[in-house]
This record gives C-alpha cells, structure tokens and sequence, in this order.
C-alpha cells in the first residue's frame, strides 16, 4: 500500500480513538452522576486537542520546507509540545474534578477508562494496520 492509500486507514483510526475518547467521558459521568462535569471536562479536553493541532501545523510546515533541521531536533520539539499538553490536560482535569479527598477516585478512574485504554486501543490498531501492510 502507498502513502495515498494508508491516510483514510489512519483517518478512521484517529476518528474511532477521539469518539471512544468522548463515550467514556460520557459513560464515567452517567455512571457516577457527574453528567454536567463530564460534559464540561469533554469540552475543554476537545478545545485543549484542537489547540494542540493548530500548534502542530507550523512544525507539520517546518518539516516539510526546512529539510536542513534533523529529524531528532524537531522530535523533541513535538515531544516537548506533547508534554506540555499533557500537563495542561491534567492540570484542567484537577480543576475541574477535584472537590476533594475522595475525587481522586473519580480521578484516577477517568485516567484508567479516558486516557489509557483508548491508547492501549489504537496502539493495538496500529500494530494491526502496520502488519497489514
């Protein structure tokens, strides 16, 4: 398979991983009662990633028109920008969660249900669509 035919492949992945996201947010909030905070964590989660993909696109130009740069200098610099979302995810996730001793429960089980069986998920996809090929 070429370039061309693996983009709508890793489309669908990505789609499938933000929409699994989104169900368990909602799931963990119907579960637990917590449907309006839910909602409010789902929102700003959406706005952090978008965010986080507009900041993407001058390092996506970057690559492409400064050839000169190594590839491990602009790794890091995706690296970096990936860490800092992730603090910033998790810091909006105490503030909006955290009432306290006993919201880290609720806390913990959204970072087990909504940040690491959607990665486990789409890892194993991955692993799938890159044997495929």
């Amino acid at each position: 398979m070429n370039d061309a035919a693996l983009f709508p492949i890793f489309f669908i992945v990505v789609a499938a991983y933000f929409g699994l996201k989104l169900a368990l947010i909602r799931f963990v909030g119907y579960v637990f009662g917590n449907k309006e905070v839910a909602r409010t964590f789902s929102i700003d989660y959406f706005v952090i990633v978008a965010v986080f993909g507009l900041m993407l696109l001058p390092v996506a130009c970057g690559r492409i028109y400064m050839p000169g740069v190594s590839d491990l200098a602009w790794t890091i610099l995706l690296l970096a920008m990936g860490i800092f979302v992730l603090i910033t995810l998790f810091i909006k996730l105490l503030q909006i969660f955290y009432t306290g001793i006993s919201s880290l429960f609720y806390i913990f089980l959204y970072l087990c249900t909504s940040e690491i069986l959607p990665l486990l998920v789409a890892a194993k996809v991955a692993s799938i669509v890159v044997n495929m090929v």
